[in-house]
């Protein structure tokens, strides 16, 4: 009769398998949570930012008049409010007239590359910094 042990492996335990495979099922479900989470996050802040942009040039286009034929304009205090919802972010504006001169703010501010109706957000720089800008 042949050796019939030597021929047999020792194999990890049932239970031991079900909980290497349950623990690496929960461990990629949650990386692929974690990542969605991520994303989802950086989506609705660039969102909320957004919005805080169109709140103030709002607030800023509603505060610009007409005198003596020349387009000017009184800077609200509430739009400088709602961006102070980011207070750790700077401001740089440029107000234009219809001919595109500048009535107030720093005529280096970047404009954008394509205009269109309603509001353009685009990146830009802010001296070497990365910027957010809306028109």
């Amino acid at each position: 009769m042949a050796d019939t042990t030597a021929a047999i492996r020792p194999t990890l335990s049932l239970r031991l398998r079900v909980h290497a495979a349950v623990a690496t099922v929960l461990a990629l479900g949650g990386a692929v949570v974690l990542v969605a989470t991520f994303l989802y996050g950086r989506q609705a802040a660039q969102e909320v930012y957004d919005g805080i942009l169109v709140g103030a040039a709002s607030d800023i286009a509603e505060a610009i008049f007409i005198r003596d034929g020349a387009p000017g304009v009184v800077l609200p205090v509430s739009a400088f409010e709602l961006l102070g919802q980011a207070p750790d972010d700077r401001v740089r504006y440029l107000i234009l007239a219809p001919d595109g001169t500048p009535v107030t703010g720093d005529a280096q501010t970047p404009r954008p590359r394509r205009g269109g109706a309603g509001p353009v957000f685009y990146d830009a720089a802010f001296g070497t910094e990365p910027a957010a800008m809306s028109r």
